[in-house]
């Protein structure tokens, strides 16, 4: 790695900051779920028990068809409501109020 561009004060923070989060492997700490739950599964099957759950046949998730979604999504759009034409008046005698005319 080319630690060219740093500088000294940044590579000492850094190897401070690896030193600070390093330590010794304790692997006791850690489990192997997918070895327990394969263990499991093959300890049921040699039992001659059936296998339940999600494990023995993966459900697939549907396909959605992106540009079918998209042009839903579009079609949900609120569109503007017209202006009626008393709220078209309110809106110009509020701009006439603030900018009178000369």
């Amino acid at each position: 790695m080319d630690t060219s561009a740093l500088t000294a004060q940044e590579m000492e923070l850094a190897t401070l900051l690896v030193g600070a989060l390093t330590g010794p492997f304790e692997p006791a700490k850690y489990k192997d779920h997918y070895q327990e739950n394969l263990r499991a599964l093959i300890d049921t099957k040699v039992q001659g028990q059936e296998v339940a759950g999600s494990a023995a046949q993966p459900s697939l998730v549907p396909v959605v068809d992106i540009l079918e979604a998209l042009k839903a999504s579009l079609g949900r759009k609120k569109q503007p409501q017209a202006a009626t034409a008393e709220a078209r008046r309110t809106r110009r005698a509020v701009r006439l109020l603030k900018f009178p005319l000369p």
